[in-house]
């Protein structure tokens, strides 16, 4: 995979034009950093059981990702549906969770 960010190389004496070019690069690479972070939502204490659980994720729009943030008790959790208002867990056992969704 190649650079976040292409690089530049300036002058002695770098340019306003030189400066803005690499203030656009950062951005850039910070965007496609941060972007599946950004404009999502922290579920925090959500008990997952072996049952499929329903969880109102907040979006108003179908998510891109998720993450567990957090989980209390050792079991595996997936995911088996989610659409614009909700995302269905289900855990390997009975466990507590903070999920990252955006």
């Amino acid at each position: 995979m190649g650079q976040p960010f292409q690089t530049i190389q300036l002058a002695a004496n770098p340019t306003a034009q030189d400066i803005n070019r690499i203030q656009g690069n950062v951005s850039s690479a910070f965007n496609a950093l941060s972007s599946p972070f950004i404009g999502g939502n922290l579920l925090t204490k959500i008990a997952l059981t072996t049952t499929p659980t329903a969880v109102n994720h907040k979006l108003n729009r179908k998510p891109q990702l998720w993450v567990i943030c957090d989980q209390q008790n050792g079991a595996s959790v997936w995911r088996t549906d989610w659409d614009e208002n909700s995302i269905t867990l289900q855990a390997s056992s009975a466990c507590t969770i903070s999920l990252w969704v955006n």
